[in-house]
């Protein structure tokens, strides 16, 4: 037996128990998530993967360490998103499978079966126990709420910030208990809580939890009584601290450079409004974690502007009654292990409760759970070995008692499989969105989008206009229905709307792009090129602009300063037709 398992107190039949439960959380993790492989690109998707020259090639690297995420995206757009690891991310995949999504979907997919190995490790560690260390992996696994990290390839900034962030907190335990090693598991620990702020705000909690870990853990047997044992039990939690709180300084002036600040407020509301919010959003995320059945991509959580019973006194009671039972369970449980899994729980959702930064319509998300739903999977393990903790079973084998888990398990695992449909392609997952909430401008224009690309034109005019309705002045609507007219050859209809979009925002330089391609089907070829420039002007990555002026320059027979252009586009991105283009211009010049 080795040292960690004598560290434990495992007999040899639990320490079987331990490789049985951990082998059956893996695998299910995996089936839960393996039909995930034949779905498609969806949402956000086809904008940061699809269509972002920025993950296409490795001449842009540098640029992920000075823009925000969507710069590129949404050129002059304000960013909150530094995430330079993600992006790093999306280059591998796109290097290694192209835009085949089932590589996608496989590396997220086991992105996450290693987060799940790895809080086996991090529960043993904290519990003192393999067996219930494997029945937190199974829990963590298996749960439903994860669907929107693991089977929305976009999604990954969750998994992957916890792959670094759950073994710098392990790196960080082992380097208080090691000797020799100790430096280097610090300077491990140092370095992967690094690359997970570079892939996530959130993990900027991290100080935070290793503060309130040696304030619980590293306490003497004896509560402290006198002023002085306090004042530098207080000391020493800081002390161990300091090297964490200097990197996360180092961090947050580098994110202050790129992004022009800390972050940037995107939706107005007051003190009183964000205060009277926060009892229902945590009420809300904590009957995710408790009720599966209810996570979904689309979310209805209103602000709270005026208090109430139900929007307000309600959510609060129900705070003050999960304080209260995770008291109790720490009374007839683990003190030390059921206060820090409460603070795990909840300490990842303190960047939440900004909502100023987080836009109209996003204010819940199942994604943001990932990394609090390894506090509350431990918490689990915790209630139900208390649950199971009677005289009738005292006497029972350590395999029946991760029966109850082991059932739970398989029943998450079949709801994580059926809910995962709404994932699949575009189609299902905005007409479910729609179907949820129908006032929701974004989704409606989107799932037209879809319609429009299907060929669905009529139903998808019929949903822009119904926009328009609400908005005359509505871009989306306008720009989206000038891109339908256009695809459809109704070039008068396509250039009216077009141009009222550019009216809506001149600052957007698609519409320019279209714009471009009516008058260019119109013969209007200086007014073509006038249009496509202004969106060049506008994109600092103009991906398949320089292609469009090419060919208008080509045929006004500018035929230099159209190779110039089709140099242009391939110097962004490879593109066979600007290939071709320059060839067939050479062998015009050869042989006029």
């Amino acid at each position: 037996m080795t040292k960690l398992e004598e560290s434990v107190n495992l007999g040899p039949n639990a320490l079987k128990v331990h490789h049985l439960v951990l082998s059956l959380a893996l695998t299910l993790t995996f089936a839960a998530y393996y039909g995930t492989l034949g779905f498609d690109f969806v949402y956000d998707d086809r904008a940061q993967i699809v269509e972002n020259p920025l993950a296409h090639s490795w001449r842009y690297v540098p640029r992920y360490f000075t823009e925000h995420v969507w710069a590129s995206i949404i050129p002059g757009s304000v960013g909150n998103y530094y995430r330079p690891m993600f992006l790093l991310w999306l280059r591998l995949n796109h290097a290694i499978f192209g835009l085949r999504p089932w590589g996608w979907h496989l590396t997220t997919a086991l992105c996450h079966l290693g987060v799940t190995l790895l809080v086996y490790f991090l529960a043993a560690k904290l519990l003192r126990d393999r067996v219930d260390a494997a029945v937190v992996a199974l829990i963590f696994g298996v749960h439903p709420v994860h669907l929107e990290g693991v089977a929305w390839v976009s999604g990954v900034t969750e998994p992957l910030m916890a792959l670094f962030f759950v073994p710098a907190f392990i790196c960080y335990l082992n380097g208080r208990e090691t000797g020799r090693r100790r430096t280097l598991w610090q300077a491990a620990s140092l370095l992967l809580y690094a690359a997970a702020m570079l892939t996530k705000e959130t993990a900027l909690v991290l100080p935070l939890l290793i503060f309130i870990y040696e304030w619980i853990f590293a306490a003497p047997a004896i509560k402290p009584d006198t002023e002085a044992q306090e004042s530098g039990r207080l000391w020493t939690s800081i002390l161990r601290v300091v090297p964490f709180g200097l990197l996360t300084m180092a961090y947050l002036i580098q994110r202050f450079r790129v992004l022009e600040g800390f972050g940037h407020r995107v939706t107005d509301l007051s003190l009183a409004t964000i205060l009277f919010t926060w009892p229902s959003l945590l009420w809300f995320y904590f009957k995710l974690l408790v009720w599966p059945p209810a996570v979904s991509p689309f979310h209805l959580a209103p602000y709270v502007t005026v208090p109430g019973l139900a929007n307000f006194l309600i959510p609060v009671s129900a705070v003050i009654v999960i304080v209260v039972l995770l008291a109790r369970l720490a009374r007839y449980s683990d003190l030390h292990a059921v206060g820090f899994a409460s603070a795990w729980l909840v300490m990842p959702m303190i960047p939440l409760l900004d909502l100023r930064v987080i836009s109209r319509g996003e204010l819940v998300h199942d994604r943001y759970l990932y990394l609090p739903s390894i506090g509350f999977a431990m918490l689990a393990a915790l209630a139900m070995k208390l649950a199971l903790r009677r005289k009738t079973m005292e006497s029972a084998s350590p395999l029946m008692k991760v029966i109850l888990p082991a059932t739970i398990a398989l029943v998450l695992t079949v709801m994580t499989v059926f809910q995962s449909s709404v994932y699949a392609n575009d189609l299902v997952y905005y007409s479910r969105g729609v179907a949820e909430e129908p006032e929701n401008e974004n989704l409606m224009v989107n799932f037209a989008n879809v319609l429009a690309d299907r060929g669905m034109y009529g139903e998808a005019i019929a949903l822009y206009n119904h926009l328009r309705a609400r908005d005359p002045g509505s871009w989306p609507a306008n720009y989206n229905l000038g891109h339908a007219y256009f695809q459809m050859g109704k070039l008068d209809e396509a250039e009216e709307y077009l141009k009222r979009a550019i009216v809506s925002d001149p600052q957007k330089p698609v519409a320019y792009l279209f714009l471009g391609g009516t008058y260019l089907k119109e013969n209007r070829l200086d007014d073509a090129a006038a249009a496509i420039r202004q969106g060049i002007r506008l994109d600092p990555v103009p991906n398949r602009y320089h292609l469009a002026l090419g060919l208008v320059l080509k045929l006004q027979n500018n035929l230099a300063g159209a190779v110039e252009e089709f140099k242009a586009e391939i110097a962004i991105e490879p593109n066979q037709a600007a290939v071709e283009q320059i060839a067939e211009i050479s062998a015009q010049v050869r042989h006029p």
